[in-house]
């Protein structure tokens, strides 16, 4: 979804992207990792100044440039602020929740030509189109997959409204909440916060659509069981149809709780149970999963004290099969990465072992993130156990400058790469080379052409660049994944 920005809006977001995280870098390596020249890196700098402001991007007359977040704002309001600046999204949420507007007024509120706004459309269905929607022009309205556009905009405004679900009315979030609680009554579970927003989102979504006249009537499924059969529902369907403005039956009811009622999702590992009696499909999983965490187990010797909970989340993730569940910001490649930085070993068995139980399928990387990030949050004994496995490499560092220098780059690369590399500076003046080859993994140097028979040679400028450290981490990941157990 990140291709339906503007042009400038995707430089901005690899712009912050880049700089996050990173302390000051010079504008002209700037312009090559982002393949952009100087004159347009200054212009997205000064734009996005402006849409991402109180976080600012600062450029020193050096020529260095440095991202500033204020200490209560981290990257996720990037993230939404780039959404809320975007035409582009802007535009969709707008036919999203009105489909009463004609070209002409549509591109007077978002301040375009109607012919501007035609050739936005039809750059933005490019990229729908591979999502299974796309929004028609007459009249203006977004059709397709109701599945897929109930994900799609379930996860815009978690990322767009992250605080203030201001997209919604008061009246309308209320009745969600109390048509939830209902719910959850009947199935006599409490939902963390996280779990219950996303699916408040999902049922406003819902509703929406319905109010537009777009919503999933399936065929009668006999082993659907009514929840509300034993309720009194007058009163939060008087409530739903006074927020909406929309009649919602019986039948409405049941639908927008499908799929929780057909096993695509449960409450609690006992549900799951009792959908696997039914559903084949997660039946499957539920033992595919079961293996994974048994091997896991045995391999890392833990105890399974999470089991019935990581059950019930991977199987809820695996079997919502309705695109990614992201539109800017990929929380779980996010967690993955920030682990993988630390623990590439563990994360890396995992994966693997993901692709080995699930070998007759073919498993996109959104999803394997995600079980990896169900895994990392909710196994607690198992991040403990990774912390105890990791082995650190053996650097020696053959550096020609000042003490003091290399003193900073010893500090530099314990800050970044934490207890992976055990670091020993050696002499450059009596390097012995038979000696070194045999108790490192790795040499570091800003010693041109230097060759240690049998051992890595990385060569750093004398104060290392982003490049420089990239080749670290990819020497790190590279040897344990060459090195791995079988």
């Amino acid at each position: 979804m990140r291709r339906i920005l503007s042009p400038q809006d995707s430089r901005i977001l690899n712009l912050v992207e880049f700089l996050y995280d990173k302390d000051e870098l010079l504008m002209g390596d700037l312009c090559n990792n982002l393949k952009v020249s100087s004159k347009t890196l200054k212009r997205d700098i000064e734009h996005a100044r402006l849409i991402l402001f109180p976080i600012d991007i600062k450029v020193n007359g050096n020529k260095g440039v440095k991202i500033v977040i204020p200490s209560n704002y981290s990257i996720m309001y990037i993230y939404s602020a780039l959404l809320s600046a975007s035409l582009e999204f802007s535009l969709l949420e707008k036919i999203f929740l009105c489909e009463t507007y004609t070209i002409e007024k549509l591109s007077e509120e978002l301040f375009l030509s109607a012919s501007s706004l035609r050739r936005m459309v039809s750059r933005i269905n490019v990229v729908l189109r591979e999502e299974g929607m796309e929004i028609n022009l007459n009249p203006l309205q977004i059709i397709g997959d109701e599945w897929r556009i109930y994900t799609v905009f379930t996860y815009y405004v978690l990322e767009r409204y992250y605080f203030n679900k201001t997209i919604f009315t008061e009246a309308q979030i209320a009745a969600v909440k109390e048509l939830i609680d209902l719910a959850l009554k009947q199935y006599y579970v409490k939902l963390e916060y996280q779990g219950r927003e996303q699916i408040e989102m999902f049922m406003l979504v819902q509703l929406i659509r319905r109010k537009n006249n777009h919503f999933v009537i399936d065929e009668p499924n006999l082993k659907r069981k009514n929840i509300f059969s034993d309720v009194d529902t007058s009163s939060i369907k008087k409530q739903l149809n006074n927020a909406f403005n929309t009649d919602i039956s019986d039948q409405d009811l049941i639908q927008l709780f499908s799929l929780f009622l057909d096993g695509k999702w449960s409450f609690s590992y006992n549900k799951l149970v009792e959908h696997a009696k039914i559903n084949n499909q997660l039946k499957q999983t539920k033992e595919k999963f079961e293996e994974l965490i048994d091997s896991i187990a045995f391999k890392y010797k833990i105890e399974q004290t999470n089991r019935e909970v990581l059950v019930t989340l991977l199987c809820n993730s695996r079997m919502i099969e309705y695109g990614k569940h992201h539109i800017l910001y990929d929380l779980s490649l996010d967690i993955v990465n920030h682990f993988n930085h630390d623990y590439f070993k563990g994360i890396e068995f995992i994966r693997l072992k993901l692709k080995e139980i699930f070998q007759d399928e073919v498993l996109e990387d959104y999803k394997l993130n995600d079980y990896i990030r169900i895994l990392i949050i909710y196994w607690d004994e198992f991040v403990i156990v990774l912390e105890r496995e990791v082995v650190p490499l053996k650097i020696r560092f053959i550096y020609s400058t000042e003490e003091k220098f290399i003193k900073r780059i010893q500090n530099e690369i314990t800050y970044r790469f934490k207890k992976r590399f055990d670091v020993k500076r050696i002499n450059y003046t009596l390097v012995d080379i038979e000696n070194i080859k045999n108790q490192c993994d790795l040499v570091l140097t800003n010693i041109p052409g230097l060759v240690i028979p049998n051992v890595e040679v990385l060569c750093f400028l004398t104060y290392p660049r982003e490049k420089d450290w990239s080749k670290l981490e990819t020497f790190y990941s590279t040897f344990y994944f060459t090195n791995q157990d079988t």
